[in-house]
């Protein structure tokens, strides 16, 4: 390689909290905003605008609240308002089923504009654009009179909700942290399967006092009234927009040097051989490399394969364990098991991802879907059925605390928007497709056994090559080798 060529290798371990390339004095003076940069005795230090608490915390908090919200178009908040629906508007089973699958796909392919947008006018535009405008899908669902009115309906709170305010929320913490991300992410994916446990009685209570039509029309104002002033007032897209560093840490360098963040370092842009923003200074891959990543595919894929089958289980539960001679008691301590499996080790998951290899946890995770979808068909008395909840919501769990944080540590944040844009239209398009193929398969062959069987086959490829899907290595550009 020729001289002033750079190479950013994958560590051993891949570990994610591998310190950025150290920035000298001369190249840090006047390239942090809202920071100062103070020299004395040779040592240079980032003195952040003093706050009591840094702020990424507040807006972990905006972002949970955000990701909750999405619940109207989340196919568990769905599910209780929708037979009221299907009565009220004389629609058959099929006809709701085939509303909410066209609805899906039709939302899916908008996301990678969204992308778009959030890599071009910033993470604070976008999503109280989107969260004004998912309070208009909840009541122009109230307003549906007819079948296609019900499609119009479940596209926009799809597209709006589960994509554009779900990729916004996971788009914004890697701006704010780096070392605990996966941490942080942790926390973020577990206020949702803690607040599943509320939102099925709430939507049970909106419907008995209001009707389905009152509920969404309640649930889009209070979405409007009380989410979008607090992201107007409190939002911001990174720590530099009020003068704090990444992860509110100071660094320090006693030879001579100060070491600073991803998102203000200059010189780390030349030295990673990430594209930059000269505005923002945010680094990233081209888009293009990433798309012609291995890792990029493995994740991606691995994602929607688990949307497929996550979103298929959940929608054929009950009649898979009337298979096997189960109540609708174990069929609702399963969902149980789940969401506390799914809850306990998005933490714990978070947590290790931030210490263990992204790749070894990708495969855990995929290997533990298999073995909870193997228990689920095996399953003969409560006592397995408790185990396959947790067995799948566990996997989910820890899949889903590597591979959300991963885009970012593998792929950079500049043009993270239109990456995880990519992700959520494949994710969705996959997950609209679950339980029609669950469907087929099992009219086809008269049991979900077969199904079980093939949702199954379809994971393990993707867990052995996971085991591969390492940080790519990134060589400067106008390095020759």
């Amino acid at each position: 390689m020729s001289q002033g060529a750079a190479t950013l290798e994958s560590p051993a371990w891949n570990t994610p909290t591998t310190d950025w390339p150290a920035v000298t004095a001369e190249a840090l003076s006047g390239a942090t905003s809202g920071a100062i940069a103070v020299e004395s005795a040779g040592r240079t230090t980032v003195e952040p605008i003093s706050w009591r608490l840094y702020y990424g915390w507040w807006i972990l908090l905006m972002v949970m609240a955000s990701t909750i919200a999405t619940f109207p178009g989340q196919t568990f908040g769905i599910s209780i308002l929708s037979d009221p629906m299907r009565i009220d508007l004389g629609l058959s089973h099929s006809q709701l089923a085939l509303a909410y699958s066209l609805g899906s796909l039709f939302s899916a392919v908008p996301i990678v504009f969204c992308g778009w947008l959030i890599d071009r006018f910033g993470l604070r535009r976008v999503l109280i654009s989107v969260v004004g405008l998912f309070s208009l899908a909840c009541w122009c669902m109230a307003a549906a009179s007819s079948w296609w009115g019900v499609v119009i309906g479940f596209t926009m709170l799809r597209m709006i909700g589960p994509g554009c305010m779900s990729l916004v929320s996971g788009n914004t913490l890697p701006f704010w942290f780096q070392r605990r991300l996966g941490l942080v992410e942790g926390l973020r994916q577990s206020g949702m399967a803690v607040a599943m446990i509320g939102i099925a009685p709430l939507n049970l209570y909106l419907v008995a006092s209001l009707g389905w039509r009152g509920a969404y029309f309640w649930i889009g104002v209070v979405i409007l009234a009380g989410l979008l002033p607090v992201l107007v007032t409190f939002f911001r897209n990174q720590p530099s927009d009020i003068g704090q560093p990444l992860d509110g840490r100071r660094r320090e360098s006693d030879s001579g040097s100060a070491s600073t963040d991803i998102t203000t370092d200059s010189v780390a842009r030349s030295v990673s051989g990430m594209a930059d923003d000269e505005d923002s200074g945010v680094l990233g891959l081209p888009v293009e490399q990433v798309l012609r990543s291995y890792a990029f595919w493995v994740l991606t894929f691995g994602t929607s394969i688990f949307g497929l089958i996550m979103t298929a289980l959940l929608f054929c539960v009950f009649p898979i364990l009337e298979e096997r001679g189960m109540a609708v008691g174990q069929a609702s301590m399963f969902l149980m098991t789940l969401a506390v499996g799914l809850t306990l080790l998005q933490l714990l998951g978070g947590w290790l991802s931030d210490f263990v290899p992204t790749h070894w946890q990708l495969s855990c995770g995929l290997l533990g879907l298999v073995a909870g979808i193997t228990w689920l068909g095996l399953t003969e008395d409560p006592y397995s059925v408790i185990l396959a909840g947790g067995l799948l919501g566990s996997s989910q769990g820890l899949y889903f605390a590597a591979a959300n944080p991963a885009f970012a540590r593998y792929f950079g944040n500049l043009h993270l928007g239109r990456i995880r844009g990519v992700l959520m239209t494949i994710n969705i398009a996959s997950g609209a497709f679950g339980p029609s193929l669950a469907g087929l398969v099992r009219d086809l062959s008269g049991s979900f056994d077969l199904v079980l069987v093939l949702f199954g086959l379809l994971a393990i490829p993707l867990a052995i090559a996971s085991l591969w899907a390492v940080r790519p290595t990134v060589t400067a550009p106008g390095s020759e080798s």
